[in-house]
């Protein structure tokens, strides 16, 4: 999977988290939001209560794990619950 440098909707996460940057306006608002992720290695990924730490994906890395998810080694899905939990 190719890394994708175009700014999304982790960008301003990890920008805070990294240099602890962002709008004035929206400060304790990121503070709340970026205190549910970590930054490990340049990969972001979301805490969980009671399970792993998820990794966030970008558009492109989505589109890949969703066809392979569909049509690749997981083969079609049965259902949400089923497809949630092979994602995970």
């Amino acid at each position: 999977m190719a890394t994708n440098t175009q700014p999304n909707w982790m960008t301003p996460i990890k920008q805070y988290l990294t240099e602890e940057v962002c709008d004035p306006d929206l400060e304790k608002t990121m503070k709340q939001q970026a205190a549910r992720y970590i930054l490990i290695d340049q990969d972001l990924y979301r805490r969980g209560y009671s399970r792993p730490l998820l990794k966030c994906l970008n558009p492109e890395q989505v589109t890949y794990v969703m066809t392979e998810l569909h049509e690749g080694v997981c083969g079609t899905h049965s259902g949400a619950r089923t497809m949630a939990a092979k994602v995970l």
